[in-house]
């Protein structure tokens, strides 16, 4: 069913007017919300043990919501090239 230039402005005037349902659909979430309240400090200290640099650990257990040190290791060494 194909929609109408009615149905159009409908929506476009419940984005206007902040409609939270059609808005989450306009733009839905990449990731769900992070639970991160900064770096876990044994998992920073781990991993700057590695000779990983602060900032690359600290983004690396941000991107991981510090799940562990293999994960915050992995994701950076397979994302260096964002860290330059």
């Amino acid at each position: 069913m194909a929609e109408t230039p009615t149905d159009a402005k409908k929506d476009l005037s419940q984005i206007m007017s902040g409609s939270s349902e059609i808005v989450e659909q306009a733009h839905p979430r990449a990731r769900s919300k992070s639970k991160y309240d900064g770096p876990n400090e044994e998992f920073l200290q781990m991993l700057m043990n590695l000779g990983i640099s602060r900032n690359a650990a600290e983004k690396g257990l941000f991107m991981t919501d510090n799940s562990s040190v293999d994960a915050a290791a992995s994701w950076v060494l397979d994302n260096q090239h964002y860290l330059i």
